[in-house]
């Protein structure tokens, strides 16, 4: 699956949860390095659902009332913003 294919997975999970993109997250052990991620407030409804579209691999973090869900080796080329 290409870069840009893995993109759109996510962005469409974001709008089909009400979630909110995250472009530059640094979730844990990523040393200050940014991934794409979604704010959400079930973290399990987002992996089930990228899972279902074929995208895997993700983590996710407490934030407090949220949670976000992100996967540490998708990032947006800057190109790309």
């Amino acid at each position: 699956m290409s870069l840009s294919e893995q993109i759109r997975i996510i962005e469409e999970v974001a709008v089909a949860l009400g979630g909110t993109l995250h472009e530059d997250y640094s979730g844990r052990w990523m040393f200050g390095a940014t991934c794409l991620g979604i704010v959400c407030a079930d973290p399990q409804a987002a992996i089930e659902e990228a899972a279902a579209r074929g995208l895997r691999d993700s983590s996710h973090d407490h934030m407090g009332k949220d949670y976000i869900v992100y996967w540490p080796h998708i990032k947006r080329p800057s190109a790309q913003k």
